[in-house]
């Protein structure tokens, strides 16, 4: 603000703080020694310095050293978790839920479904509506305890009641389903009428479920991903 752009500067700003061991700089030098953003790229030094402030607590540092060892050339899973729990532990929560996503995948890490849906459970608890998502999902295909149902249906009812039509529409699958309430098919279906206003696949689900008083059970349905994510990510659940 009121001085001229000079990357240099910052990059050599950045470089005394970092070397005075101050993890955020440390962080901040590692991502634009990573990305080149104020000096040559050095993605190997740049991960050494993201690595010492990930060490130094910086929780952000240590979430970003995990999805460099997911997304790189050669995926390095138990790597990652190692780094994941660090964040998570400290209180990241898409550290968390990343970490509860290695847990529950066949690719990556071994499986422990136990240990991945206990910390997708700290992250949607946290208030992570990502996780919220999947944990529902999860309680859809059978996993998780009562005790997440009850939470799911207040998540998204309360969202819903703010006008989120994606949790509208979520929230309509549970009294559908019988996810942490009654099942009801009229509220499910006023529900996904609010819904439809801006999530295509409720007009459906809504025809579905007031067809389904006399047809039998619903189909396969999906529970929708929040409203700030992308829908490719979405599982169908029973």
């Amino acid at each position: 603000m009121g001085v001229p752009v000079d990357l240099e500067a910052a990059a050599r700003l950045y470089q005394l703080a970092a070397e005075k061991g101050l993890a955020s700089a440390q962080f901040r030098l590692g991502l634009a020694l990573i990305g080149g953003s104020l000096t040559d790229q050095d993605p190997v030094a740049g991960e050494a310095w993201m690595r010492r402030a990930a060490l130094a607590g910086n929780l952000d540092a240590a979430y970003r050293l995990g999805k460099r060892h997911v997304r790189g050339p050669r995926p390095d899973y138990a790597e990652a978790a190692t780094w994941y729990r660090r964040a998570a532990e400290g209180g990241h929560q898409p550290a968390a839920r990343a970490l509860a996503s290695l847990y529950l995948s066949v690719n990556g890490v071994a499986q422990y479904p136990e240990e991945g849906t206990r910390w997708l459970r700290a992250a949607a608890n946290s208030g992570n509506r990502e996780s919220q998502v999947d944990l529902a999902n999860l309680v859809l295909e059978g996993a998780g305890d009562p005790n997440d149902s009850l939470s799911i249906a207040g998540w998204f009812g309360a969202t819903a009641s703010s006008g989120d039509l994606t949790a509208a529409f979520n929230l309509g699958l549970c009294f559908a389903e019988g996810v942490g309430v009654r099942k009801d098919q009229e509220r499910a279906a006023h529900w996904m009428r609010r819904a439809a206003e801006g999530v295509a696949e409720a007009l459906g689900f809504r025809t579905e479920i007031q067809g389904s008083r006399c047809t039998g059970p619903m189909s396969r349905v999906t529970v929708a991903p929040a409203s700030s994510c992308s829908t490719t990510g979405a599982r169908h659940a029973v």
